[in-house]
């Protein structure tokens, strides 16, 4: 991560080469679409100051909601937006780490479907996901290699590299427990 003499993070001017290599989005121009999250004053201020919104990427816009790419120096943030509750989740990792594989975020509760949402690099040829009851499904990727996603019960989901190799990954799951006896 560049910053300063006085450790004030350096805001990104310009994409980086191992930005562009990792995701398909970053080798196309920027659109128009591109730029909805620069223009709201809200997520600009939720960034950090060394990413920059101006260089961002909507890789996924769906009825379900939007996946945006944001860089900074040596580093990307997956911001993914919820239509109708404007819920946000975001994250930032090491460019170094999200070429390896995917960027994005995995969610649900107990009994509930999964949500996987997120992009994979352009070192990654495919997703699968195996459920419990043995199904196994391919994520559907866009042109910009995003994904969004409802599955019950995934166990495991496997990133296919462009080499072939296989990286497993498999789901945890947190076991509800019963309240004590007496608790209320």
């Amino acid at each position: 991560m560049g910053s300063r003499d006085n450790d004030t993070p350096v805001r990104l001017a310009v994409l980086e080469d191992e930005q562009v290599a990792a995701f398909r989005a970053f080798q196309r121009p920027r659109t128009v679409e591109d730029a909805a999250l620069s223009a709201d004053p809200d997520a600009v201020s939720a960034l950090g100051s060394d990413l920059n919104a101006d260089l961002s990427r909507r890789v996924y816009a769906g009825r379900e909601g939007t996946i945006d790419l944001v860089p900074g120096p040596g580093s990307v943030c997956c911001i993914v937006t919820v239509t109708g509750t404007g819920e946000r989740i975001s994250g930032t990792t090491s460019t170094e780490l999200a070429a390896r594989g995917a960027h994005g975020f995995t969610s649900g509760r107990l009994g509930e479907p999964a949500l996987l949402r997120g992009v994979l690099s352009t070192g990654v040829r495919s997703l699968r996901i195996v459920t419990a009851s043995g199904d196994t499904l391919t994520a559907a990727v866009n042109a910009d290699d995003a994904y969004w996603m409802t599955i019950a019960d995934p166990v495991t989901q496997t990133l296919t590299l462009q080499d072939g190799t296989e990286r497993v990954i498999p789901f945890s799951r947190f076991r509800l427990r019963e309240p004590p006896a007496g608790s209320a």
